[in-house]
């Protein structure tokens, strides 16, 4: 199910819309917002990006846009062309940094084609469409094995995070487990809750403690060495499987 978008999230989708349609006119050919985790934007444009029009959004982003909020800019071509995933434009607020007043991409390419891959696919199940033309004729269905490529990198990634950031990873690796176990597209925080039901009883106040801490957003305390470790290797064996 689709969630609703938050109020404090309206204005800032709406800045971010009319730049976009300032940016590309006629050219625009939709335009995408995912709510859950991190807010982001996707718009679909029909020709490549100019210098100038990268130059004007990043510009946008710097002076007036809520950076918070992700941008991802695909053209028609891009996506007929299926995966991998390229991109005009991409900003992620926790991927990239600002330095000296620019925008810089701190993903390298095939990071970027792993990430436009899980977008795509995220919208396709609770996105809201803020312009133009329905998620479903504009964008791809990204096929199951592409999302699996994907999710097998992320946890990949993410795995040695987990004693450094335990909720958000343990979180995270529970969502990539919800749809390698029976093709469920969560949230991070939708995928405690099925966690905790469906997954290894072991890990239950594991979970418990890893939704609650990052719900509050409070500084997590600290956790169980060997409780995270056999989590990790819990992860793994589903994985191989």
């Amino acid at each position: 199910m689709t969630p609703p978008i938050p109020s404090d999230l309206q204005g800032a989708f709406t800045l971010v819309l009319s730049q976009l349609r300032q940016s590309f006119g006629e050219d625009l050919i939709g335009v995408y917002a995912l709510v859950q985790d991190r807010p982001h934007v996707i718009a679909v444009i029909e020709k490549a990006m100019a210098d100038e029009q990268r130059a004007s959004l990043a510009a946008a982003y710097r002076q007036t846009l809520n950076r918070d909020i992700g941008l991802t800019v695909l053209t028609s071509q891009q996506l007929q062309e299926g995966y991998p995933y390229e991109s005009d434009f991409d900003y992620d607020p926790a991927l990239n940094h600002d330095l000296e007043g620019e925008i810089q991409p701190a993903l390298d390419s095939s990071d970027l084609t792993l990430t436009n891959t899980a977008l795509l696919r995220g919208l396709h199940h609770r996105g809201h469409v803020l312009a133009g033309q329905p998620i479903r004729e504009a964008l791809p269905a990204v096929p199951d094995d592409d999302y699996r490529i994907v999710l097998q990198h992320e946890a990949e990634r993410r795995l040695p995070q987990l004693h450094a950031a335990p909720p958000e990873t343990i979180l995270n690796l529970c969502r990539i487990l919800a749809f390698w176990r029976i093709g469920l597209v969560l949230a991070t925080e939708d995928a405690g809750a099925w966690s905790i039901k469906n997954l290894d009883p072991r890990f239950q106040t594991l979970i418990e403690r890893a939704s609650i801490e990052h719900q509050s957003g409070a500084e997590p305390g600290a956790y169980n060495t060997y409780q995270l470790d056999q989590f990790a290797e819990y992860v793994r064996d589903m994985l191989r499987r």
